[in-house]
Protein backbone atom coordinates (compact mmCIF):
# COMPACT_ATOMS: atom_id res chain seq x y z
CA UNK A 1 0.00 0.00 0.00
CA UNK A 2 3.23 2.48 0.59
CA UNK A 3 4.12 1.80 -2.59
CA UNK A 4 1.06 2.51 -4.45
CA UNK A 5 0.20 5.89 -2.14
CA UNK A 6 3.87 7.13 -3.44
CA UNK A 7 2.55 6.55 -7.37
CA UNK A 8 -0.48 8.89 -6.63
CA UNK A 9 1.53 11.44 -6.60
CA UNK A 10 -0.92 14.70 -6.82
CA UNK A 11 -3.22 13.01 -7.94
CA UNK A 12 -6.89 12.62 -6.25
CA UNK A 13 -7.92 9.28 -5.14
CA UNK A 14 -11.11 8.06 -3.90
CA UNK A 15 -10.29 5.90 -0.59
CA UNK A 16 -12.17 4.09 1.95
CA UNK A 17 -12.56 6.04 5.15
CA UNK A 18 -10.27 4.17 7.35
CA UNK A 19 -7.35 4.48 4.63
CA UNK A 20 -8.15 8.13 4.77
CA UNK A 21 -7.65 8.45 8.10
CA UNK A 22 -5.03 6.66 8.14
CA UNK A 23 -3.02 8.01 5.31
CA UNK A 24 -4.76 11.81 5.83
CA UNK A 25 -5.04 12.16 2.65
CA UNK A 26 -7.90 11.06 -0.74
CA UNK A 27 -11.74 11.70 -0.73
CA UNK A 28 -14.35 9.91 0.08
CA UNK A 29 -16.12 6.68 -2.17
CA UNK A 30 -18.66 8.23 -4.00
CA UNK A 31 -17.03 11.73 -5.03
CA UNK A 32 -15.24 13.03 -7.85
CA UNK A 33 -11.71 11.08 -8.27
CA UNK A 34 -9.36 10.29 -10.86
CA UNK A 35 -8.54 7.27 -8.90
CA UNK A 36 -10.59 5.29 -7.05
CA UNK A 37 -9.07 2.65 -4.87
CA UNK A 38 -12.06 0.48 -5.02
CA UNK A 39 -12.52 -2.14 -1.65
CA UNK A 40 -14.10 -5.27 -2.99
CA UNK A 41 -16.50 -5.67 -0.01
CA UNK A 42 -17.29 -1.87 0.32
CA UNK A 43 -19.03 -1.29 -3.62
CA UNK A 44 -22.43 -0.16 -1.82
CA UNK A 45 -20.49 2.90 -0.70
CA UNK A 46 -20.75 4.60 -4.28
CA UNK A 47 -24.07 5.61 -5.98
CA UNK A 48 -24.51 2.94 -8.51
CA UNK A 49 -24.86 5.15 -11.22
CA UNK A 50 -20.88 6.40 -10.39
CA UNK A 51 -20.25 2.35 -9.90
CA UNK A 52 -21.61 1.93 -13.71
CA UNK A 53 -18.78 4.09 -14.46
CA UNK A 54 -16.42 2.97 -12.84
CA UNK A 55 -17.08 -0.22 -14.71
CA UNK A 56 -15.46 1.25 -17.57
CA UNK A 57 -12.32 2.42 -16.05
CA UNK A 58 -9.10 1.17 -16.67
CA UNK A 59 -7.82 -1.29 -13.24
CA UNK A 60 -3.50 -0.36 -12.98
CA UNK A 61 -3.27 -2.89 -9.66
CA UNK A 62 -5.33 -5.74 -7.61
CA UNK A 63 -5.24 -7.66 -5.00
CA UNK A 64 -7.78 -9.95 -2.67
CA UNK A 65 -8.96 -6.95 -1.15
CA UNK A 66 -8.62 -3.42 -3.33
CA UNK A 67 -8.52 -2.83 -7.09
CA UNK A 68 -7.07 0.93 -8.31
CA UNK A 69 -9.03 1.85 -11.03
CA UNK A 70 -8.11 5.10 -13.24
CA UNK A 71 -9.92 7.48 -15.55
CA UNK A 72 -8.93 6.00 -18.62
CA UNK A 73 -9.55 9.44 -20.43
CA UNK A 74 -6.66 10.96 -18.19
CA UNK A 75 -3.26 11.68 -20.41
CA UNK A 76 -0.47 9.58 -19.43
CA UNK A 77 1.98 12.35 -17.86
CA UNK A 78 -0.69 12.77 -15.80
CA UNK A 79 -1.15 9.57 -14.30
CA UNK A 80 2.62 9.57 -14.11
CA UNK A 81 3.74 5.43 -13.04
CA UNK A 82 -0.05 4.35 -12.48
CA UNK A 83 -0.58 3.26 -15.82
CA UNK A 84 0.42 -0.45 -15.50
CA UNK A 85 1.44 -3.42 -18.00
CA UNK A 86 -1.20 -5.19 -16.86
CA UNK A 87 -2.24 -7.34 -19.74
CA UNK A 88 -5.75 -7.38 -21.43
CA UNK A 89 -6.93 -10.52 -19.56
CA UNK A 90 -5.88 -9.73 -16.30
CA UNK A 91 -7.82 -6.46 -16.28
CA UNK A 92 -10.96 -8.15 -17.26
CA UNK A 93 -10.13 -10.27 -14.12
CA UNK A 94 -9.64 -6.92 -12.24
CA UNK A 95 -13.42 -6.16 -13.17
CA UNK A 96 -14.57 -9.05 -12.93
CA UNK A 97 -15.99 -8.31 -9.31
CA UNK A 98 -17.50 -5.01 -9.90
CA UNK A 99 -19.21 -6.09 -13.09
CA UNK A 100 -20.38 -9.23 -11.23
CA UNK A 101 -22.00 -7.07 -8.37
CA UNK A 102 -23.58 -4.92 -11.02
CA UNK A 103 -24.60 -8.04 -12.77
CA UNK A 104 -26.69 -8.90 -9.82
CA UNK A 105 -27.99 -5.40 -9.16
CA UNK A 106 -29.53 -5.44 -12.49
CA UNK A 107 -31.35 -9.10 -12.64
CA UNK A 108 -32.37 -8.53 -8.91
CA UNK A 109 -30.19 -12.01 -7.94
CA UNK A 110 -31.27 -11.74 -4.46
CA UNK A 111 -34.65 -9.76 -4.20
CA UNK A 112 -36.72 -12.34 -3.52
CA UNK A 113 -35.15 -14.87 -0.59
CA UNK A 114 -32.38 -12.94 1.23
CA UNK A 115 -31.79 -13.62 4.75
CA UNK A 116 -32.11 -9.88 6.77
CA UNK A 117 -31.01 -10.31 10.57
CA UNK A 118 -32.04 -7.22 12.61
CA UNK A 119 -29.56 -6.13 15.34
CA UNK A 120 -31.01 -4.85 18.32
CA UNK A 121 -28.14 -3.31 19.83
CA UNK A 122 -25.91 -5.53 23.06
CA UNK A 123 -28.27 -8.36 22.40
CA UNK A 124 -25.72 -11.05 20.83
CA UNK A 125 -25.66 -9.22 16.93
CA UNK A 126 -22.39 -8.89 16.43
CA UNK A 127 -21.63 -12.61 17.38
CA UNK A 128 -24.66 -13.40 14.70
CA UNK A 129 -23.40 -11.78 11.63
CA UNK A 130 -19.89 -12.79 12.09
CA UNK A 131 -20.68 -16.58 12.41
CA UNK A 132 -23.15 -16.19 9.30
CA UNK A 133 -21.59 -14.15 7.11
CA UNK A 134 -19.53 -16.27 5.57
CA UNK A 135 -22.23 -18.99 4.76
CA UNK A 136 -23.73 -16.44 2.15
CA UNK A 137 -22.86 -15.60 -1.15
CA UNK A 138 -22.63 -11.56 -0.40
CA UNK A 139 -23.00 -10.09 3.26
CA UNK A 140 -23.78 -6.41 4.44
CA UNK A 141 -23.64 -4.83 7.60
CA UNK A 142 -25.01 -1.99 7.81
CA UNK A 143 -24.76 0.70 11.39
CA UNK A 144 -28.68 3.26 10.54
CA UNK A 145 -31.39 3.57 9.20
CA UNK A 146 -29.42 6.12 7.42
CA UNK A 147 -27.08 3.64 6.14
CA UNK A 148 -29.80 1.42 4.73
CA UNK A 149 -31.19 4.19 3.15
CA UNK A 150 -28.04 4.92 1.41
CA UNK A 151 -27.67 1.34 0.32
CA UNK A 152 -31.45 0.44 -0.89
CA UNK A 153 -29.97 0.47 -4.47
CA UNK A 154 -27.36 -2.13 -4.01
CA UNK A 155 -29.58 -4.23 -1.77
CA UNK A 156 -30.03 -6.69 -4.77
CA UNK A 157 -26.69 -7.59 -5.05
CA UNK A 158 -26.48 -9.02 -1.12
CA UNK A 159 -28.02 -11.96 0.39
CA UNK A 160 -27.47 -11.16 3.92
CA UNK A 161 -27.92 -8.13 5.91
CA UNK A 162 -28.03 -7.09 8.78
CA UNK A 163 -27.79 -4.30 10.96
CA UNK A 164 -29.44 -1.22 13.36
CA UNK A 165 -32.58 -0.87 11.98
CA UNK A 166 -36.21 -1.68 12.53
CA UNK A 167 -38.58 -4.12 11.19
CA UNK A 168 -40.62 -1.46 9.61
CA UNK A 169 -38.03 0.29 7.36
CA UNK A 170 -36.62 -2.37 6.31
CA UNK A 171 -39.34 -4.49 5.05
CA UNK A 172 -40.07 -1.28 2.58
CA UNK A 173 -36.39 -1.77 1.77
CA UNK A 174 -36.38 -5.37 1.39
CA UNK A 175 -40.07 -6.95 0.58
CA UNK A 176 -39.46 -10.68 0.40
CA UNK A 177 -37.45 -11.14 2.89
CA UNK A 178 -36.86 -13.45 5.42
CA UNK A 179 -36.52 -11.58 8.83
CA UNK A 180 -34.07 -12.84 11.92
CA UNK A 181 -33.57 -11.14 15.60
CA UNK A 182 -32.66 -11.96 19.23
CA UNK A 183 -34.03 -9.78 22.54
CA UNK A 184 -32.83 -9.82 26.00
CA UNK A 185 -34.49 -8.79 29.11
CA UNK A 186 -34.42 -4.95 28.81
CA UNK A 187 -32.64 -4.05 31.93
CA UNK A 188 -29.57 -6.75 31.61
CA UNK A 189 -29.58 -5.07 27.97
CA UNK A 190 -29.04 -1.14 29.33
CA UNK A 191 -26.71 -2.69 32.13
CA UNK A 192 -24.96 -3.82 29.09
CA UNK A 193 -25.04 -0.99 27.11
CA UNK A 194 -23.87 1.15 30.32
CA UNK A 195 -20.45 -1.76 30.53
CA UNK A 196 -19.70 -0.87 26.87
CA UNK A 197 -20.36 2.76 27.48
CA UNK A 198 -17.82 3.39 30.12
CA UNK A 199 -15.12 0.61 29.46
CA UNK A 200 -11.38 2.23 29.29
CA UNK A 201 -11.03 3.56 25.61
CA UNK A 202 -14.80 3.92 24.76
CA UNK A 203 -14.61 6.32 21.76
CA UNK A 204 -18.53 6.25 20.85
CA UNK A 205 -19.86 9.87 20.90
CA UNK A 206 -23.52 8.56 20.87
CA UNK A 207 -26.37 10.79 22.68
CA UNK A 208 -26.75 7.30 24.67
CA UNK A 209 -23.38 6.55 24.96
CA UNK A 210 -22.38 9.67 26.68
CA UNK A 211 -25.73 9.45 28.55
CA UNK A 212 -24.89 6.03 29.49
CA UNK A 213 -21.27 7.12 30.81
CA UNK A 214 -22.58 10.19 32.90
CA UNK A 215 -25.87 8.86 34.61
CA UNK A 216 -26.82 6.15 36.63
CA UNK A 217 -29.43 3.31 35.06
CA UNK A 218 -31.87 5.53 37.32
CA UNK A 219 -31.20 8.44 35.77
CA UNK A 220 -31.00 7.70 32.65
CA UNK A 221 -34.37 5.38 32.51
CA UNK A 222 -36.15 8.86 33.93
CA UNK A 223 -34.90 10.53 30.90
CA UNK A 224 -37.37 10.51 27.85
CA UNK A 225 -33.57 8.84 26.04
CA UNK A 226 -33.23 6.65 28.26
CA UNK A 227 -37.20 5.42 28.43
CA UNK A 228 -36.96 4.94 24.82
CA UNK A 229 -33.88 3.00 24.97
CA UNK A 230 -35.65 0.94 27.70
CA UNK A 231 -38.31 0.31 24.67
CA UNK A 232 -35.83 -0.25 21.73
CA UNK A 233 -36.55 -3.90 21.86
CA UNK A 234 -40.80 -2.58 20.86
CA UNK A 235 -39.61 -0.07 17.94
CA UNK A 236 -36.93 -2.28 16.08
CA UNK A 237 -39.92 -5.18 15.85
CA UNK A 238 -43.38 -3.56 16.41
CA UNK A 239 -42.69 -0.06 15.45
CA UNK A 240 -43.62 1.29 19.01
CA UNK A 241 -41.22 3.45 21.42
CA UNK A 242 -43.25 2.42 24.25
CA UNK A 243 -45.43 -0.01 26.20
CA UNK A 244 -47.78 -1.77 23.46
CA UNK A 245 -50.06 -4.32 24.13
CA UNK A 246 -49.50 -8.35 24.53
CA UNK A 247 -51.75 -8.88 21.20
CA UNK A 248 -50.03 -6.24 19.24
CA UNK A 249 -46.38 -7.42 20.28
CA UNK A 250 -47.31 -10.73 19.67
CA UNK A 251 -48.38 -10.21 15.77
CA UNK A 252 -45.70 -8.40 15.43
CA UNK A 253 -43.53 -10.86 16.76
CA UNK A 254 -44.93 -13.52 14.01
CA UNK A 255 -43.74 -11.70 10.87
CA UNK A 256 -40.31 -12.18 12.32
CA UNK A 257 -38.06 -15.18 13.61
CA UNK A 258 -37.04 -13.97 17.20
CA UNK A 259 -35.31 -15.70 19.75
CA UNK A 260 -33.86 -14.70 22.86
CA UNK A 261 -30.31 -14.40 24.14
CA UNK A 262 -31.00 -16.98 26.50
CA UNK A 263 -31.86 -19.52 24.49
CA UNK A 264 -29.97 -18.66 21.23
CA UNK A 265 -28.96 -23.03 20.87
CA UNK A 266 -32.84 -23.77 20.16
CA UNK A 267 -33.47 -20.02 18.62
CA UNK A 268 -30.37 -21.12 16.14
CA UNK A 269 -31.44 -25.07 15.97
CA UNK A 270 -34.98 -23.42 14.52
CA UNK A 271 -33.68 -21.51 11.95
CA UNK A 272 -30.68 -23.45 10.70
CA UNK A 273 -31.95 -22.65 7.08
CA UNK A 274 -32.74 -19.50 7.84
CA UNK A 275 -28.95 -18.08 9.73
CA UNK A 276 -27.06 -21.20 8.24
CA UNK A 277 -25.15 -21.80 11.61
CA UNK A 278 -25.12 -23.70 14.70
CA UNK A 279 -24.43 -22.91 18.73
CA UNK A 280 -20.80 -24.36 17.99
CA UNK A 281 -19.76 -21.22 15.38
CA UNK A 282 -21.06 -18.34 17.70
CA UNK A 283 -17.75 -16.73 19.29
CA UNK A 284 -18.42 -13.86 21.39
CA UNK A 285 -17.55 -10.67 20.16
CA UNK A 286 -18.16 -6.78 22.21
CA UNK A 287 -17.88 -8.57 25.30
CA UNK A 288 -17.10 -5.76 28.25
CA UNK A 289 -14.16 -7.07 30.73
CA UNK A 290 -15.10 -6.65 33.97
CA UNK A 291 -19.32 -5.00 33.60
CA UNK A 292 -19.87 -5.98 37.42
CA UNK A 293 -17.68 -3.81 38.33
CA UNK A 294 -18.66 -0.53 35.67
CA UNK A 295 -22.15 -1.39 36.38
CA UNK A 296 -22.57 -2.91 39.78
CA UNK A 297 -25.52 -4.75 41.52
CA UNK A 298 -26.73 -2.04 43.44
CA UNK A 299 -26.64 -0.06 40.56
CA UNK A 300 -29.25 -2.06 38.68
CA UNK A 301 -30.89 -2.63 42.20
CA UNK A 302 -31.93 0.51 42.47
CA UNK A 303 -32.98 1.49 38.49
CA UNK A 304 -35.39 -1.76 39.35
CA UNK A 305 -36.53 -0.47 42.34
CA UNK A 306 -37.28 3.11 41.03
CA UNK A 307 -39.02 1.99 37.71
CA UNK A 308 -39.86 -1.53 38.17
CA UNK A 309 -43.23 -1.26 36.81
CA UNK A 310 -42.11 0.36 33.66
CA UNK A 311 -39.42 -2.61 33.20
CA UNK A 312 -41.84 -4.53 33.39
CA UNK A 313 -43.70 -2.97 30.74
CA UNK A 314 -41.19 -3.23 28.50
CA UNK A 315 -40.14 -6.77 28.78
CA UNK A 316 -43.28 -7.68 27.80
CA UNK A 317 -42.06 -8.35 24.06
CA UNK A 318 -39.43 -10.57 25.77
CA UNK A 319 -41.35 -12.67 27.60
CA UNK A 320 -43.67 -13.41 24.72
CA UNK A 321 -40.38 -14.85 22.90
CA UNK A 322 -39.09 -16.48 26.11
CA UNK A 323 -42.33 -18.00 26.32
CA UNK A 324 -42.93 -19.65 22.70
CA UNK A 325 -39.31 -20.63 22.44
CA UNK A 326 -39.85 -22.58 26.00
CA UNK A 327 -42.68 -24.04 24.29
CA UNK A 328 -40.89 -25.11 21.25
CA UNK A 329 -38.44 -26.38 23.28
CA UNK A 330 -40.84 -28.80 25.27
CA UNK A 331 -42.24 -29.87 22.20
CA UNK A 332 -39.09 -31.19 20.39
CA UNK A 333 -38.14 -32.94 23.77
Amino acid sequence: MEELTERFGSLSVSLPQELRRALGHGVPYGEPAEAVLLHKGMMHGFPLSRLTELAEWEPVFQNAVFVLLVDRWQPAPRLGGLRSPLAWLGNQRALQPLKTYLGDIASGRFSGGRTVFIHIPKTAGTSIYEAARGHFHRSLLLGSHAELKSATEHLPAYDFVAGHFTYDVAKKAMPGANFATLLREPLSRLASAAGHARRVGSRSRAPGMNLLREKTLKEFIEMPYGRSALFMQNRFVAGISGPAPASRLAAALDRVAAGTVDGMPGFLARNRALLRIGPDEIARHNVTRDRNSLVPQEEIDEALAAHGDLIEEAGEIYRIVRSREIAAGSKRT
